[in-house]
């Protein structure tokens, strides 16, 4: 008999018949000569039919049945069943791997209820092992763990309150062995590979979980499982203060997982250190459903997967292989400036200046030579404008007193000003782009605790992105937001970072200028202002003093900047927040256009004057 897997998900609208439906990945449009009468069709296969039962539908010719079962047998469309539809534990595992095209859910299902598991400890990583692996059709366990369960591991493993006291092994296999499963219980501790030797028969698993905290054991098992064992997958797990990581092992990677994780002991490990046990259940799910995901997708042959990592603070979740791994760390590096707890500066291994101390600032820190990159040179040549550099420190201060408006203005109101401004620059395409920008939602302003502060627009092809932190108050954010569109405007142009600040820099503040009369925009401008003066002397002095350092010429640099001698403390907390320890230079990115539209900065400021000595206040 057969029977349509109605899990694909089938529908038929305006005479369009797709299966897959509302999956745009896998979606497909069924084309016959009449879809109506062959959707007809499937309604009747919903049950299970016999060829005869088919062969007598009242419409149809033999010729066009044999056809249809041909064409959902040869797509696996259909299933074929033994009288009535059998209704199982089971039924919705079915279902899902149903949808997964061309595969065979039955022989899926047969195959993995042969399988048997090893799971050493059973505590945040392990408990919910058992759980998911069963859900996925694994019937067979032993798992090891010497400990009691404690009231402590409530919030984050797999144990109620009134299983305080028991071995944790034995009430797992108490509840598991109640819905069916085979599991052995084994409350020892296993201190090494010959432990676990004595324990088990190693050659019986076709699966390993490794998620006991102990570094030692994890590398013995690594080291030498595959000479009992070569065709054995070891699934290793173990987490740090909020991220979590788990790897499949092989015969095929063994040598590089053990060079791997030597390595990330080495750093992470040594010296003494207090702490305490801080896994949650969010460790223990994300672990748990890793670890199934691994092993479901390597039975069905859908994906190579052998690495999960988790960042539960910046939420990023990743199941994968190494390859794919390094794409989304480009994605997820992109992701933490818009943290402000997430450290920008943080040193590496390619550090090219020493931690700066207050006692240390104006001695030789140069860690390697530097090469300028070249259009920085021609800049950085040149003397230090200090007259300028003396007129920032002055108007940062006046601007920034002023600068703390009441302001309800928001992007909705500086909208049609904006596109108006943009269009008489460039196209109305350009124009478009922004305004569905700004219609879109993908404008996104951060309220969150450790919202950044600071703005990123992505260049998403043809859909742009903007994020923005609201830590200031509502005219920042609004800078920020003008700011970023106009990166997004200069991306058809060029992806070169210097282009793109000189671009962005001379068209906010012309924008502003040229809009002064418009309803809060002065309010604006003294906000941008501000930030900008401010902007300027940081970078200056980041800049100047860097390449002091790369050029050994410290003691000029304190003749030309006597202030930081006067301001130590101050004058190092710029340095450290502002300096990059992996990129020399990175701020003269920004000092560059800001030195270049400073004549039009000075007109703006000139321009709002008489605002900011009114102190006056926008409702």
């Amino acid at each position: 008999m057969l029977i349509l897997k109605k899990a694909l998900n089938w529908r038929l609208v305006n005479d369009k018949l797709t299966v897959f439906s509302n999956n745009v990945n896998l979606e497909k449009t069924i084309r016959t000569d009449n879809n109506q009468k062959f959707y007809e069709l499937l309604e009747f296969l919903t049950t299970p039919r016999t060829l005869e039962e088919l062969e007598s539908l009242v419409g149809y010719t033999n010729d066009e049945i044999n056809d249809a079962v041909s064409y959902l047998k040869k797509h696996h469309y259909v299933k074929e069943v033994n009288g009535s539809e059998q209704i199982d534990q089971y039924a919705r595992l079915v279902n899902f791997v149903s949808t997964y095209p061309q595969l065979d859910e039955d022989a899926y299902l047969e195959s993995v209820r042969q399988k048997k598991a090893l799971i050493i400890g059973v505590g945040t990583g392990g408990s919910y092992q058992l759980e998911l692996l069963s859900k996925i059709g694994i019937c067979h366990f032993t798992i090891i763990d010497p400990d009691q369960v404690e009231i402590k591991n409530w919030a984050a493993q797999n144990f109620s309150i009134s299983d305080v006291g028991k071995h944790k092994v034995e009430v797992l296999k108490e509840r598991y062995e109640q819905e069916g499963l085979s599991v052995t219980a084994i409350p020892k501790t296993v201190n090494s590979y010959h432990d676990l030797q004595e324990m088990v028969q190693i050659q019986n698993f076709d699966f390993i979980i490794n998620t006991a905290d102990d570094s030692a054991l994890g590398l013995d098992i690594i080291e030498k499982v595959f000479e009992d064992h070569p065709t054995v997958e070891l699934y290793m797990n173990g987490y740090l203060l909020q991220q979590q990581i788990s790897f499949k092992v092989t015969k095929s990677n063994q040598v590089a997982c053990l060079r791997d994780l030597n390595q990330k002991l080495k750093r992470h490990g040594g010296g003494e250190h207090i702490t305490e046990n801080s896994g949650a259940i969010f460790n223990a799910i994300f672990m748990a459903m890793s670890v199934a995901k691994m092993i479901f997708d390597g039975m069905l042959k859908i994906n190579d997967l052998s690495l999960a990592r988790a960042d539960f603070l910046q939420n990023n979740f990743f199941i994968g292989n190494p390859f794919e791994n390094e794409i989304y760390q480009k994605f997820t590096s992109a992701k933490e400036p818009l943290k402000n707890i997430i450290n920008p500066n943080r040193a590496t291994c390619e550090s090219w200046i020493c931690e700066l101390k207050v006692d240390n600032l104006f001695s030789n820190n140069l860690l390697h030579a530097i090469k300028v990159p070249s259009e920085y040179v021609p800049f950085l040549a040149e003397k230090s404008d200090v007259k300028k550099f003396q007129n920032s420190l002055q108007q940062q201060k006046k601007f920034k007193s002023a600068s703390e408006f009441e302001s309800k203005l928001s992007l909705t109101d500086l909208k049609v000003g904006l596109l108006e401004f943009i269009g008489c620059y460039f196209d109305q395409a350009v124009v478009d782009q922004v305004e569905t920008l700004i219609d879109s939602g993908r404008i996104l302003v951060n309220r969150t605790r450790y919202a950044s502060t600071g703005a990123y627009a992505k260049n998403d092809y043809a859909k742009p992105l903007i994020y923005v932190d609201s830590a200031h108050n509502d005219l920042t954010t609004l800078n920020y937001i003008i700011h970023e569109i106009f990166h997004v405007v200069y991306f058809q142009y060029s992806n070169q970072t210097l282009s793109h600040e000189r671009f962005v820099r001379r068209m906010h503040t012309k924008f502003l200028f040229e809009n002064l009369d418009l309803p809060g925009i002065k309010e604006l401008s003294v906000d941008y202002i501000a930030h900008a003066y401010n902007e300027h002397v940081i970078t200056e002095l980041t800049t100047r003093y860097e390449y002091a350092q790369i050029n050994g010429t410290l003691d000029q640099f304190c003749s030309t900047y006597p202030e930081t001698l006067d301001a130590l403390n101050e004058f190092h907390q710029i340095l450290v927040s502002n300096i990059d320890p992996n990129i020399p230079l990175c701020k003269t990115k920004y000092l560059i256009p800001l030195l270049e539209n400073y004549s039009e900065l000075e007109k703006l400021a000139t321009a709002t004057s008489a605002l900011v000595e009114g102190g006056y206040r926008h409702a």
